[in-house]
Order: structure tokens, then C-alpha cells, then sequence
């Protein structure tokens, strides 16, 4: 196109116009005459990358997965060739795409490159990879008067440092982080249990494994419901005998006001260990073996009776010091 203000032709060649041309030019003036000219122009096709993927710049390989790599160049020059090289070590083939398998390489971080050129020029691109953890098993089960206990393994490990578990309501998050510490296994099998999943509610858990660069990478969520009692119940203690300290086991199917106390032999109120409503699910009470006014009480025999609702029950405990 020709601007006549600025006097100047504009041509932006297609890809498939490289080559030697010649542009013709003729100018006229307002009395008739006129003056031609004409400059040679050679077009050089340039190399440039379409597209490739994956698009992401840095890639997580499971130990036992694998990943495509693959590019498209344009160039008129002619004909492509392709290098690609992991951590500098030259890859057979020659085609626009690579496969790495993360089975050949061992865990840890890897650069792929790959060169394109056509004889005249060249392009390159690169990812940044890492083969990482991986989980042979992950696990849950809902345990009365536990929790919900979650167990896995796993089959690799490199730098990894620990786990964190995370916990959602939902499948799709959000999650948060329910363990304190990172947590750490022996020989790659590792547990956690979480005392706080309440009965009657479904809960969906993901592993999440923490490197030595901070690197952090999230697992499958696992689903896990808390089933609710059945029926009333209330446990023998644990220890017992016992000193100074028991645990005082009880399982309510409802919401229900709730009472748990301790009597001496001859049927005396010693403590009261609980008294409020109390939700459905599987409970746990610890008696220090003191009274209602925080002294140690004698050693012998002693009762313990829950009330909830219209149910009662009453089991005996032995105190030896």
C-alpha cells in the first residue's frame, strides 16, 4: 500500500513470499511529466515457534507416569530438524516431540531443551521437570472412639522432607491443614489420625508431600465417612485398676443432654465429669482419680453412671495406689 502523505509504500510478505523482488515505482507531477525507478528487496523467511506444550514452564512428573513434549515451528526455508537434550544429554530421534518416561530417570529435577533449525537459523525452548513422590497406597478408616485413622505409603521418594494432611467438607476444597507438625514416616509408610472428625459427617482428605526446596505438591483427595452409633453405650474403663488416671469410654446414635459422674462404694457423689448436651458419636472422658473439690480420693472401689436422656448405665472401676 502506498501512503501519500508520508510518501511511502508499506508490504508486510506472507510466509510463502521469501525471495529476491523488484518494486517498480512511477511518479508524475501537475505539468505531465512523470519519472519511474525501482529498488530490489529480498525477503528472508524467519524462523519463529508457533506453539508447544506443554505451555507450562515447569512440569510434575509421578514416578510412575510420563510426559509429552512437543513444539511447532513455522519456516519457509525449508525443511526442520529437532534436537532435544534432558540435563545436556542428547535424546534419540529427531522428531517435534519427546516422550519422557519418569520410569528412566530417577527421582529429582531435570531440564529439557529442544533446538530447532533449519540450516540458517535456530530456535530453542526448555521446561524445567521434576520426577516426584509417589504414593503406592493412600488410605482412611473411620475408628470408634479414635477417629478417622489414614495410612499410606509410598513407592519413591526423593528430597521429600514430610507430609502435611489437609481436610475438607467438600470434594472440590477448600482444604485446610489439619496435622501440626510435618510428618514423618519409616521406610515410606507413614499414619495419621484425626480425633476431631465429627460422627455422622463425610470428610475428604489429601496428602500434601513437602520437598527441601519448599516445593509443595497435593495428592487425590480419599473420602471418608463417620458413621453414627447405633445405640447407647457406655465402656468398660481403660485402665483398670487404674492410678491415678483412667479413660471413661461412651457412645451416643443422638444429641442428647448428657451426664457422667462418679460414686464411691456406698453410693456417694465423688465428681462430676461431665454435664451439657453432647453431640452424636463416639466420647472420651479422663478421671484424674480427684473429687468434685480436686483432691485425691482413696483407693477402692468406685462407680461411674451415664446418663443420657432416658438412658442410664453404671459400670464399676477399681482405684489401687
Amino acid at each position: 500500500s502506498f501512503d501519500a502523505g508520508t510518501n511511502t509504500i508499506r508490504w508486510t510478505p506472507a510466509s510463502g513470499q521469501k525471495g529476491s523482488w523488484t518494486i517498480s515505482y512511477r511518479v508524475d507531477d501537475s505539468r505531465g511529466g512523470y519519472d519511474t525507478g525501482s529498488t530490489n528487496v529480498n525477503i528472508i523467511s524467519q524462523m519463529r515457534i508457533y506453539t508447544f506444550a506443554p505451555l507450562e514452564p515447569f512440569i510434575k512428573i509421578p514416578a510412575s507416569g510420563e510426559q509429552q513434549f512437543s513444539i511447532v515451528v513455522i519456516d519457509a526455508n525449508g525443511p526442520v530438524g529437532y534436537i532435544w537434550y534432558v540435563n545436556d544429554q542428547l535424546q534419540e530421534g529427531g522428531s517435534a516431540s519427546l516422550l519422557i518416561k519418569a520410569e528412566d530417570y530417577p527421582l529429582g529435577f531435570y531440564s529439557v531443551k529442544v533446538y530447532a533449525s533449519d540450516g540458517q537459523t535456530q530456535v530453542v525452548h526448555s521446561w524445567s521437570i521434576k520426577v516426584k513422590v509417589e504414593l503406592s497406597s493412600f488410605s482412611g478408616e473411620s475408628v470408634p472412639f479414635t477417629g478417622v485413622v489414614l495410612d499410606w505409603k509410598t513407592a519413591n521418594e526423593f528430597d521429600n522432607i514430610g507430609f502435611d494432611v489437609l481436610r475438607s467438607s467438600s470434594k472440590n476444597g477448600p482444604f485446610e491443614k489439619i496435622s501440626g507438625v510435618l510428618l514423618t514416616g519409616s521406610a515410606g509408610v507413614y499414619s495419621f489420625t484425626d480425633s476431631t472428625a465429627a460422627a455422622g459427617r463425610t470428610f475428604f482428605y489429601k496428602l500434601e508431600d513437602v520437598d527441601r526446596n519448599g516445593d509443595r505438591n497435593q495428592s487425590d483427595a480419599i473420602l471418608v465417612t463417620v458413621n453414627v452409633p447405633k445405640e447407647y453405650m457406655l465402656l468398660q474403663n481403660y485402665p483398670n485398676p487404674f492410678n491415678p488416671t483412667t479413660m471413661i469410654r461412651f457412645q451416643l446414635p443422638r444429641n442428647v443432654d448428657t451426664k457422667v459422674s462418679i460414686f464411691n462404694i456406698r453410693g456417694q457423689h465423688v465428681h462430676t465429669l461431665l454435664d451439657r448436651s453432647m453431640e452424636p458419636g463416639y466420647h472420651r472422658l479422663m478421671w484424674n482419680g480427684c473429687n468434685d473439690a480436686g483432691l485425691l480420693v482413696s483407693s477402692g472401689v468406685y462407680y461411674y453412671r451415664l446418663q443420657a436422656g432416658e438412658f442410664q448405665s453404671t459400670v464399676k472401676m477399681l482405684l489401687l495406689k
